[in-house]
């Protein structure tokens, strides 16, 4: 099914956001240089930190999303490694009219 918004349009999305954290962030370390009240900056640099760690789960989560599944391999992990032989009919096959 296809999804109800379009990847390249969530990407685009949880790229606003991102600049609007930073832009926050900008805002409060300027205000910090320059003197602001320092009270609630901590309590907002928390908020900031989390807004972030939502952030980079979602697009982590977006990104697993669009890659491709790998196609199953062989049951046996070592299967894939072990040499393949061809039977031959009069010792491999034992429905075969040669066989002993």
């Amino acid at each position: 099914p296809q999804p109800l918004i379009p990847p390249i349009a969530e990407l685009k999305m949880l790229k606003s956001m991102q600049r609007q954290i930073l832009a926050a962030t900008r805002r409060i370390d300027v205000g910090r240089l320059e003197g602001e009240p320092v009270e609630g900056i901590e309590a907002r640099l928390e908020d900031l930190a989390e807004m972030q760690a939502d952030l980079h789960g979602v697009a982590t989560a977006l990104v697993a999303s669009m890659e491709p599944t790998p196609l199953e391999g062989p049951s046996d992990p070592g299967a894939e490694d072990a040499p393949r032989r061809m039977p031959t009919p009069d010792t491999d096959d034992p429905e075969s009219e040669d066989a002993p």
